[in-house]
Order: structure tokens, then C-alpha cells, then sequence
């Protein structure tokens, strides 16, 4: 039992707060997942719930960043110079090689009614499951928590009154 709802799924895990909160782009967080609940909490002891009732969609996204490296090669300025002399030290020098590596960005959005009615989102990022991980399966726990909410409130006849 956890405090305020049993829990729900997954442990808490951990991830960054990006935006939606009245804290810091960049704030380390954990989102626990209760029954009908789910619980941000930061290291410093804030925490704000969210009733499951008033989220509207729950998603995960990837973001992937293309980062490129450009590296010079001196080795090839020695190279150039010593088979063509000086034209071929500048022309050895002058040659760089280009490396790319991708950065994935792992997001969590949890959409929602605030309490004025009005939709409002929380971002949270958190770390790519190819950097190892183990926390990086958690946030499709809430995903299938909501879609499996979502699919038994639609299961019923819908009435207009």
C-alpha cells in the first residue's frame, strides 16, 4: 500500500520534468502510477497527484537529433606533405571527416483537464532504452493503464440526456 492508493503497475520511475509543472525545465522527477492516481514527486519533497479521471490522453514520443562531428585529420597534412610537399600539406589539412551519431529523446505527455476545465499537458522526458536503462519500459505502462481506462468507459451504450 502505498500512501493515498494502492499501487499500480510499475514501481515510480524515474524520469525529467520538461514542462506543465510549476518547477524547473530540467528537474529530476518520479511519476508513480496508483490506482487512481498518478503522483509526481521531486527530490526535494514537492509532489502534485493527478486524478486518472481527468486525463484525456497519455502518449509516449521519440525525438531523434542528428548530431554531426566534424574532426580534423593531421595525420593527413603529414601524409600530403611528404608525397606532394607543401600543396599537398594544405590540401591534406583541409580535409576533415564528418561522423554522425543519433541522440534519442524518449518523452512521456500526459494530457488532462485542469481545474478550470481548460486541456493542459505534462511533458517528462526520460532515457533512451539503448542506453541501458532498465526504467525505459515503465512509461508504455501508463499508456496501456489509460487505453485499457479509455476502452472500458466506450465499452458502454452512450446516452444523450
Amino acid at each position: 500500500m502505498s500512501f493515498g492508493g494502492k499501487r499500480y503497475g510499475a514501481k515510480p520511475f524515474p524520469a525529467v520534468h520538461r514542462s506543465g509543472l510549476p518547477i524547473a525545465d530540467g528537474t529530476a522527477v518520479t511519476i508513480d502510477m496508483l490506482e487512481k492516481r498518478y503522483m509526481i514527486r521531486t527530490g526535494s519533497g514537492d509532489s502534485w497527484d493527478l486524478a486518472k479521471e481527468k486525463v484525456t490522453n497519455v502518449e509516449t514520443f521519440t525525438e531523434k537529433e542528428v548530431q554531426t562531428h566534424l574532426k580534423n585529420r593531421p595525420g593527413m597534412a603529414l601524409l600530403g606533405g611528404a608525397t606532394l610537399g607543401i600543396i599537398g600539406a594544405v590540401a591534406g589539412a583541409a580535409m576533415t571527416k564528418e561522423k554522425r551519431s543519433v541522440v534519442r529523446k524518449m518523452f512521456l505527455v500526459i494530457d488532462y483537464t485542469d481545474r478550470s476545465g481548460s486541456p493542459a499537458s505534462l511533458v517528462f522526458q526520460y532515457d533512451d532504452p539503448k542506453a541501458g536503462n532498465a526504467d525505459w519500459q515503465k512509461p508504455s505502462l501508463f499508456v496501456k493503464d489509460f487505453q485499457s481506462r479509455r476502452s472500458s468507459y466506450s465499452s458502454g451504450t452512450s446516452h444523450v440526456l
